[in-house]
C-alpha cells in the first residue's frame, strides 16, 4: 500500500469538570457561533492513503461558540471561580482573516518596544499583543501561522530571556541574518528590512509583539504543506534546542475537525494556555487550564482536540487522537475524545541532530481500526524520524 502525507487530528479526553465548566460557558454566551473556518487558514495537514483500514463516519457537530468574554464584573469573578480567564473581546472567525488584520492594527500596543526587565516582570502582559496575524494584507502566511507563533508564546512565557538569546543566533551584531536563520526562513524573509529590524531588537532584548509575530511568520513560510504539522514543530523546536537554547517544557494543542481539514494551535505553560488568534481588539487570549480543552474544542463546528504535544530540549511526546485517509474533508478519519489516545508517541534528540522514535503505544488504533493499522500505517502518521 502507498501512503501518501497523513491528516492527524487529535481529540484530547474532556473530563466531568471541565464539561461542567463548558455548560456554565454556554450559559453566559451572548453572541453568535464562528462560521465554519475555511480551510487553509490556521493549518491542515495533507493526507497518508489509509483508506483500506475502514474509517469512522463524522461524528456529531459539537457546539460551537466564541472563547470566553467578561461581560461584568460579577461574571468575571465567576468564570474565574471556575479556573476561567476572561479575554477582552468577541472572538473573531478563522474564516474572515481580513477582520482579523483590521483588528490587529487597530492594536497600537503591539508596536510598543518593551525592555527585557519589563517582559521579565509581566510575561502576560506582554503576551496580550503577541498574535499570529502581522496587520498587513498583502500576506497571507499569517493566517496559518498559529503553530510557530504559539511555540514563541511558549517560549516567552516559560523563559522571556529565551527569545533573545534565540535572535542572538539568527542575526549577527552587524544585522546580517546567520546561517542558522536562512535554515529556519527562506532568504527573502530573512533579509527584509522588518526581519532584520525585528530580530535585531530582539537580539537587543528589547522589542515588541509585533516583532514576535513577524519572527514566526518567517518560521512558518519555512514549513511545507497548507498548514503546521506537528512534525514542523518538533524540527522547529529542535534546531532551537540544537542552538543551545534552553526552553521549559510547554505543551502545544491542536483543535479541530477530525476529518483533517483545518485546525488551530494553542500553548499551555505552567498551568497557562495561551490562544495566538486575535479577538475584535487585537488581543491574543489567555486562559486557566480549567475549561481551556472545552474552549479550543468550541472554535469550529464539530471541533476537538486533536494532538497534543509537549516538547523539551531534548525530547517530545506526541498524543495523537485522530487521523484521517484521503483529502482533507473526507468522511473517513478514525478518533477518540478521551485517553489513552490512539497513538502516544516519544521522540529523543539523537547525537546527529535529529529527532528520533523511540517508543510509540498503538494500542488504541489498533482497537479503533479492528487490527488491521500496520506498522508502516503508524509510521505514516508518527515518522520513525523527525530532521
Amino acid at each position: 500500500m502507498k501512503l501518501g502525507d497523513v491528516g492527524k487530528a487529535l481529540g484530547n479526553a474532556v473530563t466531568r469538570v471541565e464539561e461542567t465548566v463548558a455548560k456554565a460557558v454556554d450559559a453566559v454566551r451572548g453572541q453568535p457561533a464562528p462560521s465554519q473556518p475555511a480551510v487553509g487558514e490556521s493549518g491542515f495537514e495533507a493526507p497518508k492513503d489509509l483508506s483500506r483500514l475502514g474509517g469512522q463516519p463524522p461524528p456529531p457537530a459539537a457546539g460551537s461558540g466564541p472563547a470566553v468574554r467578561a461581560g461584568s464584573p460579577g461574571l468575571e469573578r465567576n468564570l474565574q471561580g471556575l479556573g476561567l480567564q476572561p479575554e477582552s473581546g468577541g472572538q473573531i472567525p478563522f474564516a474572515n482573516g481580513a477582520q482579523a488584520e483590521r483588528a490587529t492594527r487597530s492594536n497600537a500596543a503591539r508596536t510598543q518596544v518593551w525592555t527585557a526587565e519589563q517582559i521579565r516582570q509581566n510575561p502576560n502582559g506582554f503576551l496580550a499583543n503577541v498574535v499570529q496575524i502581522d496587520g498587513i494584507d498583502g500576506t497571507t502566511a499569517d493566517r496559518s501561522s498559529c503553530g510557530p507563533t504559539a511555540l514563541m508564546m511558549g517560549m516567552i512565557a516559560g523563559r522571556p530571556d529565551s527569545a533573545r538569546e534565540l535572535a542572538s543566533h539568527l542575526i549577527d551584531a552587524q544585522g546580517h541574518p546567520t546561517a542558522d536563520c536562512l535554515r529556519l526562513m527562506p532568504a527573502a524573509d530573512a533579509n527584509s528590512a522588518e526581519m532584520r529590524a525585528a530580530l535585531t531588537r530582539m537580539r537587543s532584548g528589547n522589542f515588541s509583539a509585533r516583532d514576535v509575530t513577524f519572527v514566526a511568520e518567517g518560521f512558518r513560510d519555512h514549513m511545507a504543506g497548507g498548514g503546521v504539522s506537528s512534525q514542523s514543530l518538533i524540527s522547529l523546536r529542535n534546531s532551537i534546542a540544537g542552538m543551545g537554547v534552553s526552553v521549559p517544557r510547554m505543551e502545544l494543542q491542536n483543535f479541530g475537525h477530525p476529518d483533517g481539514t483545518q485546525g488551530h494551535w494553542r500553548v499551555n505553560v505552567n498551568g497557562t494556555q495561551y490562544n495566538p488568534w486575535p479577538d475584535e481588539h487585537g488581543h491574543s487570549g489567555r486562559m486557566g487550564t480549567v475549561g481551556s480543552l472545552t474552549s479550543g474544542s468550541h472554535d469550529g463546528a464539530g471541533w476537538q482536540c486533536r494532538e497534543k504535544l509537549w516538547v523539551d530540549d531534548t525530547s517530545a511526546t506526541l498524543n495523537t487522537y485522530s487521523f484521517h485517509a484521503g483529502a482533507p474533508g473526507s468522511a473517513q478519519h478514525w478518533q477518540v475524545t478521551d485517553d489513552p489516545p490512539l497513538l502516544s508517541s516519544r521522540y529523543e534528540r539523537q547525537a546527529d541532530g535529529s529527532m528520533r522514535r523511540t517508543s510509540v503505544n498503538p494500542q488504541r488504533a489498533a482497537q479503533v481500526t479492528n487490527g488491521q493499522m500496520s506498522p508502516s500505517d503508524v509510521d505514516a502518521v508518527v515518522p520513525p524520524s523527525i530532521q
